[in-house]
This record gives C-alpha cells, structure tokens and sequence, in this order.
C-alpha cells in the first residue's frame, strides 16, 4: 500500500499493544521502524469516513474497525477508539466507549497526562483498554515527511485520493498470543524495552571489526528477518560521562533522519543492560573516504582533485542540512566521511556524531587535532564554522596540494604557518576554497554561501535569496618581525561592501585580524616578552602581551585596536615600569576608524607588523 500519506505508527510497547500488532486483520498495516514493527497511520480511507469525515482510523474489537483490537467477546459494544482530525491543523485520540477509560499522554517524554485527546503534534504515548483487565500502550512515532508540517500533512491528505485497505476474508477472527517470550515482570526496562530475546537472535554479527574509535568499535551486522546488512557502532556506557554521550549521539542522529543522502542514516539502537554497551545501527557503506585515498582504491575514474570537488559538494550539502538543525559534527575529517556508490555514482556522506553538539553547548575541544579550526587557539566562541575550516583540511588532505598528506609539522603552530605559506603562494589554485580559509570565523564562508555561489544552489535546501553573498578574502599572511615573533594576518571585505573597493588596511570597513601564533615564554607564565631593544633617542623599551586581566579588559571587535590598558594596570600585573603595553591574540575596540586604528597601531610599533 502507498505511504505517501503515512502521518504516524504506533510502536508496541507492553505484551497487549503485541497482541494488537498480531492480529490478522492488522498485517497490511504492519512495517518496520527503528528495527521494530509498528502499525502505520493514516494513509488509508477509514471505514468510518462516510460516517465522520474527519476520522482517520477506529480502533476497536468489531471486525470492521480499521485496527481490530483483540478482546474477550463481551467488550465489543463497550470499547470503541478514534483518531480524529479537528481543525484540520490537529489530531485527537477520542475514547468513544461507552465508559471512559483511556488516557492519553503527550509532552516531549511523555510526562504529562491528558484525558481523553490530546491535540499537538507532540503526541507520544497513549493507553486503551482492550478487555476488563488488560491495557494496551503504544508509543506515537510521528512519520511526516522531512519539513513537512502537520496542518501541511492533512491539507494533503484531505485533498488525495485515499485507498481502501484490502483484507482476506476471516470466518474467526483469532487473537494470536504476544511475541514477546518473557512475562511482564521479566521484561527490559523500558529504556531497553526493544531488546526482546527475539530481536536479539534476530541480528548476526561479523567477528572482525570494521573500525575501532575512541569510545567503541564498528561491526558488520546481518539483520536475518530482513536480510539486510548494517553498520553497527558498539558504544560503551558503562559511566555517567559515556552515557550521556551515547545520548546525544542517538538524540542528534534522530533528529537527522531524513530524506538528506550526505548524512549517514540512523535505523535504531538496541541495549541489552543498563550499563552495557549500546548498539547503534547506521546504514552500511563501503567505506571511507581516507581508506580510499590510502589504498589507492577508486571505484571510478577520478583523479585527486575530481574526487576532491565530488567530496566537498556532497559535504557541504550534509553540512547545510547539520548546521541547519544548530549542531556541530566537531570532528570532520577523511575517517568520518565515508563513501558508496549510487545508480553507478560516487556518493559521500558525514559519519561518526560520537562528539558532535548543539552549537549552544560546545565548550570543550575535541576532535583531531589536524583538522582543528583556528578558533582553538585563539579562544574564540565554537560555531558552526569550525566544520567549514575541517572541511577545507579535508580537501587539501584529499588534493594533496604540495605533499600535504606527507608534510611532518610538529605541532597546530605550524600547521597555521604551512597553511598561510601555502595560501600565499597558491592561492588561485584554491579557488574553490578561499571563502574557507579564514581565521577569524565569523567571516568564514558558511555551507550555504558555498553551495549557492560554487555550486550554483545545487543541494541548497533553502531559496537562493535568502542567502548572503560571499566575503572577499585576502590570503593570509605571516607577519615575521626581526624579533622572530610570527603573527597571523588576514583582510576580509565583508559580503556587503561593493566589489570595486580597494582591500587593504587603510580602506574604511574591512575586517583586519591579527593574532600571534609563535613566541616564547619569559620565566613569569602571566607575561609574555616580545621584543627589548633601544628606541633612537630614547632608552630601552619593553613590549609585552598581557595574559588574564588584560584580556578580560579588551572588549571584543573584529579590528584590532588599542585596548584599554594602562600602566598601572600593566603594573599589576608584572612590576615593570612598561612605557608601551600592546596587547594581541584578543580583539580589541577601536576609537576611531578601523583601516586608521590598524594604520596607527602599525606606525607605532616598529618591527612587530614589517615582515
């Protein structure tokens, strides 16, 4: 049967509810969600329509119900249970027996109790009778199309030509006994409710790992009802810390299940203990994007770089769809980007959310330290555009532009100053990317902005309108004083500002950053000795950078200026008469004009800005 217009199912909760599943007349509305069977809603014509329109589906032991409810024989004049559709913008579950007894339950986990209806797309739990001493409980798993709304689900449905069900004719009706082996008492915990002793033997699992991560391992499993191959992760979850990971992990995985190929898709999760691992089941790909490129393995002709351009779209738009829901993968990278083919075609999508977040909740840093944004570094707040910077580690990764796969940095500084040295000698050959390769984030290009301006709009998920044009970049450069002290320097024209207008320090409106990536440490840890040497005409001069109180003090701006430090704050901090403190690695609000802060700053410090 079509499920075009499918808006929910219920999923089987107590031994009753599988009684419900189970009965014959129930079978053609049987299929599976999240490797569980589920009684699908709402895409048929319901028996009762001539009678009230507005009825999605009856459920009650009458054989004509569209769901039959098993009972005891004595009920069927008695219960009597209906979805319907009020206001055509909500659904209500109605106990229409003849004594009311059946409450439903809404809210996000179901904490709230509603008697009789409950009108919000929130719905998630209800309970009914189904003979004098048994109840039957379901969850509600809604089954609306990705980005589509309820009152737009109905509004279709109320307008398309619905099929009635065909059933096989029944002298009997029987009532089959639940599935589930084990007595109430003995069952899971709800948590673990899925994990039924026939579920378990249902699944067979391939002695050698496919990979090992930080918090578990990846197996090939064969689902033998189906007799479809997954990828499971064993997740541990044996403390509160795994524990609340492996949560988040399903929690954001669910909430991108959809219709998006560039995201590797989530079909359920079993636990067969409280303190157990957890298994979470993914689609089975063939595998990842950096064991291609290390096994010189490619399923069709592409040279590096034409893997590299196919990659990075098919990222971009999983990147678009993530950031669209406000999380962040926080570790994107050629392991987590794995690969299959499609109707003969190459297609990528995003793996492993094992640390991913909600943009408001990303505080501390993890992932791979190679593909770490800057924004690490320098301090600043974790956004959404720490994936676009892996991103571009990622496509140079797969280019290898000058060796970079081989290239042994010893550390994130020089990484930085590679990628600047880089930048500046070729920068036309990372068109594709420039927009990327930006240290101060909130200037980087987003996934959206890529795709609209180098794909053409090909996989936007919103109106090209809506989405801001492309900054102009500068590459970045290295500032290398004669003190050895190395800064990071980068102009940015934002998106707003006519193409025509010179980029340049002493143009009004760009953005200027700067920030220090190499220095060394004098013996007190809270000051930082950049530079001694004697002024003409003058004495000696110390210019230090100030860690803590000075910081704090600097309001934060995209222009470098001169921060609100004064001597006897500097006093404070190290007892040193200091004629000139500039502070760097923090922005600062400038006084006056940005290209005339920036101008000022540079006169008045010789040697710390001349390369």
């Amino acid at each position: 049967m079509d499920l075009t217009h499918r808006l929910f199912s219920l999923r089987p909760i107590n031994s009753a509810a599988f009684q419900v599943l189970n009965h014959p007349r129930n079978a053609d509305l049987v299929s599976e969600f999240m490797l569980e069977d589920a009684l699908d809603i709402g895409h048929f014509e319901s028996n009762a329509t001539l009678k009230n329109a507005c009825c999605i589906a009856t459920l009650s032991p009458d054989p004509n119900a569209d769901i039959v409810v098993p009972g005891d024989g004595k009920t069927v004049s008695n219960l009597q249970y209906e979805f319907l559709i009020l206001d055509d913008t909500r659904i209500e579950f109605v106990d229409k027996s003849s004594l009311v007894s059946c409450p439903v339950r809404g809210g996000e986990n179901g904490d709230e109790n509603f008697l009789l209806t409950y009108s919000n797309d929130q719905l998630c739990k209800i309970e009914f009778k189904i003979d004098q001493s048994n109840w039957a409980e379901f969850d509600i798993i809604w089954r609306l199309r990705f980005g589509t709304s309820l009152p737009s689900a109905l509004e279709a449905r109320r307008n398309a030509v619905l099929p009635r069900r065909k059933r096989r004719t029944m002298a009997d009706t029987q009532v089959l006994p639940a599935t589930n082996p084990k007595p109430e008492r003995q069952q899971l915990p709800r948590y673990a409710a899925n994990t039924r002793a026939t579920v378990v033997a249902r699944f067979e699992y391939h002695p050698c790992p496919l990979g090992h991560g930080t918090f578990g391992t990846v197996h090939r499993v064969r689902d033998l009802k189906r007799n479809r191959l997954y990828a499971v992760k064993v997740q541990r979850n044996s403390d509160l810390v795994n524990s609340e990971l492996v949560k988040r992990e399903i929690k954001i995985l669910q909430s991108l299940k959809g219709d998006n190929t560039n995201i590797v898709q989530y079909h359920g999760h079993l636990m067969y203990q409280e303190t157990g691992p957890v298994h979470i089941f993914m689609d089975l790909m063939e595998g990842s994007l950096h064991d291609m490129v290390a096994q010189k393995r490619r399923p069709v002709q592409l040279d590096d770089d034409g893997l590299a351009r196919k990659m990075y779209h098919h990222v971009l738009q999983g990147l678009d769809h993530i950031h669209s829901k406000g999380f962040i993968h926080r570790d994107l990278k050629p392991a987590n980007i794995l690969w299959t083919l499609r109707e003969g075609e190459l297609s990528f999508c995003i793996a492993d959310f094992g640390v991913s977040v909600e943009q408001s909740l990303a505080k501390s840093a993890v992932g791979t330290i190679e593909f770490f944004a800057p924004e690490y570094k320098f301090h600043c707040p974790q956004t959404t555009a720490i994936d676009l910077w892996s991103l571009f580690i990622t496509y140079l990764w797969t280019t290898n532009l000058e060796n970079f796969r081989n290239q042994n940095l010893k550390g994130y500084d020089d990484l930085l100053l590679w990628i600047a040295s880089l930048a500046r000698r070729r920068w036309n050959d990372l068109a594709a990317v420039q927009e990327l390769i930006v240290l101060d984030p909130k200037d980087r290009a987003t996934a959206s902005q890529m795709l609209k301006h180098k794909f053409k709009g090909d996989g936007l998920k919103i109106e090209d309108r809506n989405v801001p044009d492309l900054p102009t970049v500068m590459a970045p450069e290295i500032k290398n004083p004669r003190t050895g002290v190395k800064w990071l320097h980068q102009l940015v024209r934002p998106s707003g500002m006519p193409a025509q207008e010179p980029i340049h320090e002493m143009a009004p409106g760009n953005h200027i950053f700067t920030r220090l990536v190499l220095w060394s440490l004098n013996k007190e840890n809270n000051v930082q000795v950049f530079n001694q040497h004697k002024q003409s005409g003058g004495g000696g001069r110390i210019t230090v950078v100030l860690i803590g109180k000075a910081f704090k003090d600097c309001p934060k701006s995209p222009v470098t200026g001169r921060p609100r430090v004064t001597k006897q704050k500097a006093a404070a901090v190290k007892r040193l008469v200091i004629r000139e403190a500039i502070v760097r690695g923090a922005s600062c609000q400038a006084k006056v004009q940005p290209a005339a802060a920036a101008g000022a700053l540079i006169g008045r410090t010789p040697g710390l800005l001349q390369s």
